[in-house]
């Protein structure tokens, strides 16, 4: 009753629960949430980490208001009427490598050159962990995956040490290690597409309604 009351009032009150994927959170979501604050300085924000996994069934079972979630065009989600996804950002992928790898001073690399190489991929089954799987056998080879994590921290950290290579995303460069480099790829890395989830429409608050706009305004940006 609180919360309907709240969405009453509009912007003038209530709270909005969010929940976001780590590169998001670090540099998206940081800059809507500071612009929100900014204009609606009443409306209390509430914000978790977690991946779409975890956070599009809180979304579904009421516990959220909106998640930032992510999908690749080779690996698209499942449709769900329950949801409305608005598209808020496209980012291209590329692989990472040492900086002193001879293949870090091409402009583009061809990923069938690394297919003799160890690959790092997110936990599977994952979108994140397939994505690199589907750039792979477009390259024509399979990935010889030797370790799985949903950290990009830690997935520099194993670069580094020269114990495989990974796709990262936009989101994943502003906290690039020094000691590495992103190059494009050939063929082309899927692009990664992220989304402002929310229940069907009828349910959204009109704090909802601003903090998605935001982030198609940031996202643009």
């Amino acid at each position: 009753a609180e919360r309907e009351l709240a969405a009453i009032a509009g912007l003038e009150g209530g709270e909005l629960r969010l929940a976001s994927f780590p590169s998001a959170s670090a540099t998206l979501l940081t800059e809507a949430v500071s612009i929100f604050h900014e204009r609606h300085p009443n409306v209390r924000l509430s914000i978790a980490d977690a991946e779409p996994e975890e956070s599009l069934p809180r979304l579904r079972g009421g516990e959220l208001d909106l998640a930032l979630s992510f999908d690749y065009a080779t690996v698209p989600s499942t449709e769900d009427r329950d949801l409305e996804r608005t598209l808020v950002l496209t980012e291209s992928m590329y692989v990472a490598l040492p900086e002193h790898h001879p293949l870090a001073e091409r402009p583009i690399v061809p990923l069938a050159e690394l297919a003799a190489e160890r690959w790092l991929c997110g936990s599977r089954p994952s979108s994140c962990g397939e994505v690199v799987f589907r750039a792979c056998r477009d390259a024509g080879f399979e990935p010889k995956v030797g370790f799985e994590s949903d950290d990009y921290h830690v997935m520099q950290g194993f670069i580094a040490a020269g114990l495989g290579f990974t796709l990262l995303p936009d989101l994943a460069l502003p906290t690039l290690r020094d000691d590495l480099v992103v190059r494009a790829t050939d063929p082309p890395a899927p692009q990664r597409r992220v989304w402002a989830a929310t229940r069907a429409e009828g349910a959204r608050s009109p704090a909802t309604e601003e903090m998605v706009a935001i982030l198609v305004e940031v996202g643009e940006a």
